[in-house]
């Protein structure tokens, strides 16, 4: 794949009050400072080929490490979260069997209490996860970020399994400065993502924040009720974090006017962090909240590479 050099800003940071949904800003709130990150991707030369895990591991890395850089930048300018894109950690256009290098099973925090920071074998082959975790406990903030999921079934107890004994699932993550996996989130609307199943209910996710409760769903949800909506009117979550990989279409879905105005209609604060390939109108990480426009906006200049 072609890569040509150029500068790209990757980090906006916001200074923000906490929101309830649909309704005033409350200034007794806990106030709070976000930080999102429009990343260039490191992907495979070509995404349909079948790689080793050792291979998938590399390419991960690299991404990995340009996070690693971003949650301590993020940190040092005293953001508490930061919220990394959709795809961002392999890219797009893979094939069910080429994705599957990329996937770790990922555990149900509802279920198990897991830092994989402090116990990284605890799971086979879960290295991104430790890298998170370790990223999120060492710069004390709050990470979400998008990675793959492959959960086992079986056809006689699940109807929808495949052959091969196994759902994959787009997946957001969240690790809290301690380094725990604290939420889960299983996309459930795809938009040609067919190296993913569908899961078979949309599901309200969440974690708690000493700055508040947040939901977390991924790109193409936010074009439904379920779980977009329904998270907000249904459970009165205030604060969403939002991985994407947005391609702007005119004129309607552009990202920043889309996201802002989920933001602004239904009252909440909006993190959306995007990944960066203008050559395919993936671009602009959009970070939005209704009322009260207290901005501290920091942007960072790095070289980047992506035709």
């Amino acid at each position: 794949m072609k890569r040509t050099h150029q500068e790209l800003w990757v980090t906006v940071f916001l200074s923000l009050l906490r929101v309830s949904a649909g309704t005033e800003v409350d200034e007794t709130a806990p106030k709070f400072r976000a930080a999102v990150y429009e990343h260039v991707v490191t992907m495979p030369s070509d995404p349909k080929e079948n790689v080793t895990r050792a291979e998938a591991l590399s390419i991960m890395r690299q991404n990995l490490a340009t996070y690693a850089q971003q949650a301590q930048a993020a940190r040092a300018q005293g953001a508490n979260i930061i919220v990394f894109p959709e795809d961002g950690l392999y890219g797009v256009a893979f094939s069910r069997e080429s994705i599957q290098p990329y996937l770790e099973y990922i555990p149900d925090p509802k279920v198990e209490t897991w830092v994989p920071c402090d116990e990284p074998d605890r799971f086979p082959n879960t290295e991104v996860q430790e890298e998170l975790s370790c990223m999120a406990k060492n710069h004390s903030i709050y990470i979400v970020a998008n990675m793959g999921d492959r959960q086992p079934c079986h056809p006689q107890v699940n109807a929808n399994c495949r052959k091969d004994g196994y759902f994959q699932y787009n997946t957001d993550v969240a690790f809290d400065p301690n380094g725990r996996l604290v939420a889960r989130y299983h996309k459930k609307n795809l938009f040609f993502e067919y190296q993913f199943d569908e899961p078979r209910q949309a599901e309200v996710v969440s974690f708690q924040t000493p700055f508040g409760r947040w939901g977390m769903f991924t790109c193409f949800d936010i074009l439904f009720y379920s779980p977009a909506v329904e998270a907000v009117v249904r459970e009165g979550i205030a604060n969403i974090a939002f991985p994407t990989a947005w391609m702007d279409a005119l004129p309607l879905l552009a990202s920043v006017q889309f996201h802002s105005a989920f933001a602004r209609g239904l009252g909440v604060n909006f993190l959306a962090a995007n990944i960066h390939w203008p050559a395919y109108r993936f671009k602009v990480a959009a970070s939005t909240h209704l009322q009260a426009w207290r901005l501290s906006i920091t942007m960072h200049r790095y070289p980047a590479n992506r035709d």
